[in-house]
């Protein structure tokens, strides 16, 4: 009974965290008096109660944070892997975990048609997240530097980020107004000839394909690519192959998904990307609309273009700064 009186016991109201219980009963052993009867009697054990107190309380620190460290994948390490073996990966990682994630896939071959897979698992786990689960929202960082990826990969990437994330009514409107012939596709790409009829049907198709997307994506969206690393990969408007249409489409994905606020990667990297003045006009004009959209509507703010990293990119010069 002596014992018990001198046992300093505070009420506690509330959840404690598992850490901070363990320290609190480590407080309270430290503040008995060495005359107690308590004391007395545990006399023999307290010299190893303590320290495995310590011990029991630097465990469950270390496991409440282990809960929230991003699951991380990387792959840069295997150099020459194929895109197969990268999509197959990636997709497994995206579908079995949950929370934040970091997946780096540098130095490998994914190029443009790994590009075209991943756009495809990220509609995917798009239109899955939207129904909404217990496991909370999946945030993905994907780093795929020096995967010989060009304008066209890019470009379904980004479309696909932009399909996936969820879209304001002022935003379906801007898109598809995107589609008509004197707005952005003439006035944007500034270097080349001008699209053709083509051009003109595959910008109104995919205007199309957005407004679609956006009205199949009401509901909120829990996937989201909270950062983006593109560097090291031609995105540049040099390609003789397919002349200035791969050019045209990235400067048009990238102003779309800039414009998309919410769904625009937090950090985008495209440094060394062999990018021009006309890239840099996209990314201007997108910048401008996103920051009107954001005035007008709720956004939340945790997302949308935070950082920008466009160094290493010789072409831009003088007139695409001034873009």
């Amino acid at each position: 009974a002596d014992g018990d009186r001198d046992w300093p016991v505070e009420k506690q109201t509330g959840t404690l965290d598992p850490a901070e219980e363990l320290r609190r009963v480590d407080t309270q052993l430290r503040r008995l008096p060495s005359s107690s009867p308590c004391v007395r009697k545990m006399a023999p054990s307290r010299s190893l109660a303590v320290p495995t107190m310590r011990w029991l309380v630097l465990l469950a620190s270390a496991m409440s944070s282990a809960s929230s460290k991003p699951t991380i994948v990387d792959l840069s390490y295997q150099h020459h892997l194929g895109s197969d073996a990268i999509a197959r990966s990636v997709e497994e990682t995206v579908l079995k975990a949950a929370g934040e994630m970091e997946i780096d896939v540098s130095s490998n071959l994914l190029g443009d048609e790994g590009c075209e897979r991943l756009a495809r698992i990220f509609r995917s786990c798009a239109a899955d997240e939207q129904d909404g689960g217990d496991d909370g929202p999946t945030d993905v960082a994907l780093s795929a530097r020096m995967n010989r990826i060009t304008a066209a990969g890019a470009s379904a990437l980004l479309d696909a980020l932009c399909a996936a994330g969820r879209v304001d009514d002022d935003e379906k409107g801007s898109e598809a107004n995107e589609g008509d012939p004197p707005s952005a596709s003439g006035e944007e790409e500034g270097e080349s000839e001008g699209p053709g009829p083509e051009e003109h049907n595959q910008t109104a198709a995919d205007s199309g394909e957005a407004t679609v997307d956006a009205k199949t994506n009401d509901s909120v969206n829990r996937f989201y690519l909270s950062a983006l690393d593109l560097g090291l990969n031609d995105l540049g408007h040099h390609d003789r192959a397919h002349s200035a249409k791969p050019s045209q489409s990235f400067a048009k994905s990238i102003r779309t998904i800039i414009e998309g606020g919410s769904a625009c990667p937090s950090v985008l990297r495209l440094d060394r990307c062999n990018l021009g003045p006309s890239a840099c006009r996209a990314i201007g004009k997108g910048l401008i609309k996103s920051a009107a959209a954001a005035s007008s509507a709720a956004r939340d703010e945790r997302r949308g273009l935070k950082r920008l990293h466009l160094s290493g990119n010789d072409l831009i010069g003088d007139s695409g700064a001034a873009a």
